[in-house]
């Protein structure tokens, strides 16, 4: 079972796939991994992270026009996606969907109400997964327990929020 965590920058997607990657014994893997490998500038080289989430952005795109599944391919190619792990930070929805198992995956979707970050472009792509994702709900092709959003003001409310025996029950 692969456990997608999904968000906009700053939303604690990081600490969340730590914690539960260590609680439960899957990997965490990064999606943004081989980005940041190639991005040719640091975080620290920016004024600002939004600066850098800018740049990165617009990076990441010019990547992603040349090969749309660069992500998914280098995900599957460097890990055993068969073993249960926590996948953090998809936004491209090729990318998801290449990824995500319909009958088997989970997602977390976190929404920080109070981001002090501006949404990219590529952040968007966070809306057509989730647009996804309520369809097969509301169809009925996946189980209302294998996606949860998770909308907060504090950090401190994703503890409280987060519903881990669905996520991490694989039986119904």
């Amino acid at each position: 079972m692969k456990v997608f965590i999904i968000g906009a920058t700053k939303s604690g997607k990081t600490t969340l796939a730590e914690k539960l990657s260590k609680k439960y014994n899957f990997k965490h893997i990064k999606a943004s991994a081989l980005i940041r490998d190639i991005f040719p500038k640091n975080e620290s080289d920016f004024k600002s992270k939004q600066e850098f989430t800018e740049a990165i952005t617009k990076f990441s795109l010019d990547v992603n026009r040349k090969d749309p599944y660069i992500i998914s391919r280098y995900l599957r190619t460097s890990n055993n996606l068969d073993q249960n792990c926590i996948i953090e930070g998809i936004r491209n929805p090729n990318d998801f969907f290449e990824l995500f198992d319909i009958a088997n995956d989970k997602v977390i979707l976190l929404k920080h109400e109070n981001n002090d970050l501006k949404e990219t472009e590529f952040e968007k792509g966070i809306e057509i997964i989730k647009d996804y994702l309520l369809w097969n709900l509301r169809v009925e092709i996946i189980y209302p327990k294998r996606f949860h959003e998770i909308k907060f003001e504090d950090y401190k409310e994703i503890d409280r929020k987060l519903d881990v025996k669905s996520i991490f029950n694989v039986s119904y």
